[in-house]
């Protein structure tokens, strides 16, 4: 009990850390004085933009491997018995019983273009932050915290609409058919957030 505590805190840092890290290097770099050597870089303000978001979707990815390897080592998956003693072929077909390719499909889309949405917002937070001259990282947080529980309640209430409309409540896999449009609804979002960052990042810059 006392390792899975630990190894669940070692997790949650590691994806804090990870987090605080690629905000860091996106205010260092765009907002701070260090902005004035970016803005003057010969590329684009889309290809600043871009570079920064696939830097933090690929430090999201490192540390997501780091974390399922952790669990692996901590379970004790990762010996060599464990993998070969392991009946696979009997967890996969567990696995397609829960549910099939495309469900599978639908919740990896889901949870990528969730990211990728999450980090926009949390750049778009900061650029509105920015747009003050006085406590910008603690503005920041306030339109972040803001933004997220607006958007919460938001697609709470979309989520409980749609579930009322399904006609067996009972079947699990019936909550997977929500996912298709939530996908959606966060590609808006993604580019409302990249957009709006944008904007402010090359007509209200604030250095």
């Amino acid at each position: 009990m006392l390792t899975i505590i630990i190894f669940t805190l070692i997790i949650g840092g590691l994806m804090i850390s990870t987090w605080l890290l690629i905000l860091r290097r996106f205010y260092k770099n765009i907002y701070s004085r260090q902005g004035y050597l970016t803005i003057t870089l010969p590329v684009t303000s889309h290809q600043i933009l871009l570079s920064k978001l696939v830097a933090a979707i690929i430090w999201q990815v490192l540390a997501l491997l780091m974390g399922f390897v952790s669990f692996a080592i901590i379970i004790g998956l990762a010996t060599i018995s464990g993998w070969h003693e392991m009946d696979w072929s009997a967890a996969f077909s567990e696995l397609g019983r829960v549910a099939d390719f495309g469900t599978i499909l639908r919740v990896l889309g889901y949870a990528s273009v969730s990211t990728v949405s999450s980090i926009l917002l949390m750049y778009f937070a900061i650029s509105l932050g920015q747009l003050f001259r006085d406590h910008r990282i603690l503005l920041a947080v306030v339109f972040y915290f803001g933004m997220t529980t607006a958007l919460g309640i938001i697609e709470s209430i979309i989520n409980v609409s749609l579930l009322s409309n399904m006609e067996d409540l009972s079947n699990p896999l019936d909550f997977f058919t929500v996912y298709p449009i939530m996908t959606v609804i966060d590609i808006l979002l993604a580019i409302g957030f990249y957009f709006g960052t944008h904007y402010i990042m090359t007509k209200k810059i604030n250095l």
